[in-house]
């Protein structure tokens, strides 16, 4: 394991722009267990600032990131709902490089985003995972997530490969 000082986590700011598209690069490479196909993203430096922003003007949305020794571990989103309807609840992604997995960066940035979904008004928070990353199924669940269901077949993987996924959610 590469020795790392204690991440701090933060809320992303348009200026990690640059460093969030290299964390963003390398995580995409590194697991099968995130949307994006490697060659699927391509953000500039402005791209990312306009996804950065995204988060940072709605109150009931957040975009966290781990960083140590000036490098970006990880990252946490929660994307709101945008209606009167489903403003209380917000959509999770959650990602860290893998050489910092089982370091407790993913459960410092769920942690955090558990603390402040209260004083965003949020009530739920919901993310899927996929049916064989049991890992992170674990960690979702000792943070008091619950399975809400399966979606069948919803991760494409290659020509005719498909993989499922498990709806879970954390009422607040």
């Amino acid at each position: 394991m590469i020795p790392v000082k204690h991440p701090v986590v933060r809320e992303a700011t348009p200026a990690d722009a640059k460093a969030l598209i290299q964390l963003r690069k390398s995580i995409y490479r590194e697991t099968p267990n995130l949307l994006y196909e490697p060659w699927e993203y391509n953000n500039t430096p402005r791209d990312e600032k306009r996804y950065i922003e995204r988060f940072i003007s709605p109150a009931n949305s957040l975009l966290l990131v781990a960083e140590a020794e000036q490098q970006l571990l990880g990252l946490l989103g929660a994307m709101g709902g945008s209606l009167s309807k489903n403003a209380h609840a917000a959509q999770l992604f959650l990602a860290v490089r893998q050489s910092h997995w089982g370091r407790g960066i993913a459960t410092e940035l769920i942690s955090h985003t558990i603390e402040w979904a209260p004083t965003a008004g949020l009530k739920r928070l919901a993310l899927t995972v996929a049916v064989d990353n049991t890992r992170a199924h674990a960690l979702y669940k000792a943070h008091g997530f619950v399975d809400e269901g399966i979606q069948r077949s919803a991760i494409r993987e290659g020509e005719h490969s498909f993989r499922d996924e498990i709806s879970m959610a954390l009422l607040l």
